[in-house]
């Protein structure tokens, strides 16, 4: 399945233009446990108690508007997906030049806010961090693989694999709360 995602892959980006903006890295393969739909429809706050996992820096992320609505269409109709089967249908319809970019979501990857932030988990295995007083969704570059991509490195496949991110309105924002 690996050398399968990875050959689609690379189908995928030349087929959208990206070639030379992914750098030589493989696709980033996303989890196959993981329930897409809690991540792509995104969440406001917890559910139920939640479980502080670890403090850790943030990165600043935004939604690639196109390619999340129809992320957001294939949830829909199959809400029970994993990441990994968003994936390869973000893939075929990349390589069908259905969607602009294999990418959902992208991240300033140049640099992390300065504080660090506990991780708390809630009951549904999302996690979110406080900010402002106000709680927001953190997503994991690891567990979404090449559905997130990076800005302000050199490539788009140029980030920590480890990486949190919390989403913000658009690009400017993200990139300002980087500063």
């Amino acid at each position: 399945m690996n050398s399968e995602l990875n050959c689609l892959w690379y189908e995928a980006v030349e087929s959208v233009g990206l070639t030379g903006l992914v750098g030589n890295k493989g696709c980033r393969l996303a989890s196959k446990y993981g329930e897409a739909k809690s991540l792509v429809l995104g969440a406001s706050h917890p559910i139920g108690a939640t479980v502080m996992r670890s403090n850790i820096q943030l990165y600043h992320g935004w939604e690639c508007p196109v390619t999340l609505r129809i992320a957001k269409s294939i949830v829909t109709e199959s809400p029970r997906m994993t990441l990994r089967e968003l994936q390869v249908q973000i893939l075929k319809l990349a390589k069908a030049r259905e969607a602009a970019f294999p990418y959902i979501w992208w991240v300033y990857s140049r640099k992390a806010s300065s504080d660090v932030r506990a991780i708390h988990e809630d009951s549904n295995g999302i996690l979110f961090a406080k900010l402002r007083s106000k709680w927001i969704q953190v997503y994991k570059c690891q567990r979404l693989g090449s559905l997130v991509g990076s800005q302000g490195g050199h490539h788009y496949e140029d980030m920590p694999s480890n990486a949190y991110f919390v989403l913000w309105e658009n690009e400017e924002q993200a990139r300002n709360h980087a500063r």
